[in-house]
């Protein structure tokens, strides 16, 4: 016996002029109840909402059957109202209605569409551009290398995407979703603004330095670098544009058309400059592979910095003996064109650091990033330009900071130089690499290598080492060929190296020897103390990656006058075969190769028959040692003892 209170239901298929259609019979509380679903839908004919089509495909979950509706879809930035089938196109501020398109119509520009059930349509916007500034949707069309360069890191939508990996460590928190151009249309509306702003060569507006939104409360802590969402956005977006800008404007003698992915990546792609970490709530920046210590500054700051613009930066060392020359400008309104044009700005920052710039002391805690900079977190590229003096930081736990009153601009090392480099130079569209070795920061302009120019840095420090700032070779010599670079810091040709380097690596191995007192390349050498074996004359040094850092400049001090080898071999009477004073020439050379008869370099052409004959030589050239004196650097300061 049937319950009352169950419900069922009993079909039967059958065709009625070639259509198939459903009867059915359900049973309600005992009483049996007829109807037709003529479509097959599962919904009765006398409920159907869009007879002949399926009720339950509601693509835009609008109520409305897609047989029965009109589907909208907006291409750029705008919104389409409704009215039944009467659709009303509504631009944003800023942008224009381009017209309606089709599968089966063409383009109609008329802003109200008259549609029919069951069409699918999409209205089309385009960005009003000025006049006078270029298309950039055009010349992005017309140059593809260049628009799949152009990446953002966003937010994972809801969680329901799969992250981006977020550094070489497994450690690392989750990063977001990277967006492939062309990006969705708000986020597209601001690059367009950008790049119109830049174009008109209006200011960002953005503060210098940024706010560094990690907590660094803790002045002994080791320090980081966190942008907040909208920070990290408005920087990105200014100097992608001020890329595009340079290039479409012909703002820099050169072009990146041509760069390979990586060198477009550095200028493009937002994971270049940071990661979005989900853990600290906004875009951290990567010691390692972002480049370096570095806060960046604006595009257009930078640009008056290389232009030589920026007033009160430093310019000229404020000890420099000799006038300045104008080199100190890095980019002229004469500079060459293409890439010997990138070559001379790259020399002259070299050049820029050789006559401005000294070491930091001590190590990267916030207290002490506050004593140099001012500011807890990465050096502010702003401030590195314009020069600091340097407070007195004390401290518990760390080795404390004495202040120096001289504003003068400190680098925080290798690490921030190469940093500084690399978002400076990103303004003018000259890619620069990081390369780790022995964990320091060794700079790489890859658009000079791949032109097979001198390319390489065998420190960054190499720029304001004694070795260096009394030595009589030009800047562009620190440059190393790409193949002796590689033979001494990569030997089993892989980049296993660059693989362990961390920030918290950096930060345990910097300072294990580091004398507390010293002050790179303003009281000192300009090279940071590190572990070696002792060899006895005639001995071989081993060469290690860690060991040839800072090497290149203690080869060029074997072939051109160095007031810094001259004053300690003067000092030692001129026998300095148990001296440590030249210690750090002989460290990859042997005592034994240092006296050999042959040449130990190609230049300059006429060489003596050993190093130390060379030096005889440079003395006498000088007038002796007692014109030699304490020896001077190019910036006026003594030589150490």
């Amino acid at each position: 016996m049937m319950d009352r209170n169950r419900a069922g239901s009993l079909c039967l298929v059958s065709l009625v002029a070639a259509i198939a259609t459903v009867g059915c019979q359900s049973i309600h509380g005992g009483i049996l109840v007829s109807f037709t679903d003529s479509d097959g839908d599962g919904v009765s004919d006398a409920h159907d909402i869009c007879p002949g089509f399926d009720d339950t495909v509601d693509a835009d979950a609008d109520g409305i059957p897609d047989g029965c509706d009109v589907l909208v879809s907006v291409d750029g930035l705008g919104t389409v109202s409704e009215d039944g089938f009467l659709l009303t196109a509504v631009p944003a501020d800023g942008w224009a209605f381009l017209g309606w398109s089709s599968a089966s119509m063409d383009l109609e520009s008329n802003s109200s569409l008259a549609a029919t059930a069951g069409s699918i349509v999409i209205a089309r916007f385009g960005f009003v551009w000025p006049t006078g500034v270029p298309n950039l949707d055009d010349w992005l069309s017309g140059n593809p290398q260049v628009a799949a360069a152009l990446s953002w890191e966003a937010p994972l939508s809801e969680g329901v995407e799969s992250p981006d990996p977020c550094g070489k460590s497994a450690s690392q928190p989750q990063c977001g979703k990277s967006l492939v151009w062309p990006w969705p249309a708000e986020f597209r509306d601001s690059l367009y603004r950008a790049f119109v702003g830049v174009w008109f060569k209006e200011p960002t507006g953005l503060p210098d330095p940024p706010q560094n939104t990690f907590d660094t409360a803790d002045a002994d802590a080791f320090t980081s670098q966190l942008y907040s969402p909208v920070d990290a956005e408005a920087r990105f977006l200014a100097y992608a544009a001020n890329t595009l800008a340079a290039e479409i404007g012909g703002r820099v003698p050169w072009s990146i058309v041509g760069y390979t992915p990586k060198e477009l990546a550095i200028l493009l792609d937002s994971r270049e400059f940071f990661w979005l970490n989900t853990e600290f709530g906004g875009y951290f920046v990567d010691l390692v592979s972002h480049g370096g210590m570095s806060t960046m500054t604006t595009p257009e700051t930078a640009l008056a910095f290389l232009h030589g613009e920026l007033d009160g930066s430093q310019r000229c060392h404020s000890g420099l003996l000799e006038p300045c020359t104008g080199d100190e400008i890095i980019i002229a309104a004469d500079s060459p064109s293409g890439v010997a044009g990138q070559a001379t700005a790259v020399y002259r920052t070299i050049h820029w650091f050789r006559l401005n710039v000294i070491h930091f002391t001590n190590h990267w805690w916030n207290g002490n990033t506050e004593a140099h900079w001012q500011y807890r977190g990465y050096t502010p590229a702003i401030r590195l330009m314009m020069g600091t003096p340097r407070a007195e930081y004390l401290s518990d736990s760390r080795r404390d900071t004495t202040p120096d009153a001289r504003v003068i601009s400190r680098t925080a090392g290798c690490w921030g130089t190469t940093g500084f480099m690399r978002t400076v130079l990103r303004a003018a569209n000259i890619p620069v690499i990081l390369e780790p070795a022995g964990g320091h920061a060794l700079p790489h302009f890859p658009t000079l290598e791949d032109a097979e120019l001198p390319s390489r840095m065998s420190h960054a420090d190499d720029c304001y080492s004694r070795m260096t700032t009394t030595a009589s070779f030009p800047s562009s010599a620190l440059l190393m060929r790409p193949d002796l670079w590689k033979q001494w810091f990569r030997p089993s040709g892989g980049n296993t190296d660059a693989l362990e380097v961390t920030n918290q690596s950096v930060e345990a191995g910097f300072l294990d020897d580091l004398d507390p007192a010293s002050d790179f390349g303003g009281d000192n050498l300009g090279m940071p103390p590190q572990p070696e074996p002792e060899s006895a004359l005639g001995e071989g040094i081993a060469n290690t990656p860690r060991l040839n850092v800072g090497r290149w400049v203690r080869e060029l001090n074997l072939q051109w006058d160095s007031g810094y080898c001259m004053v300690q071999f003067c000092k030692d009477g001129r026998i300095p075969i148990d001296s440590g004073k030249v210690t750090a020439s002989q460290r990859n050379l042997t005592f034994a190769e240092l006296i050999s008869p042959a040449c130990l370099t190609p230049e300059p052409p006429e060489c003596p028959a050993n190093w130390f004959d060379f030096l005889d030589v440079a003395v006498e050239a000088k007038g002796g040692c007692a014109a030699v004196g304490a020896g001077r650097d190019r910036r006026g300061e003594v030589s150490p003892d």
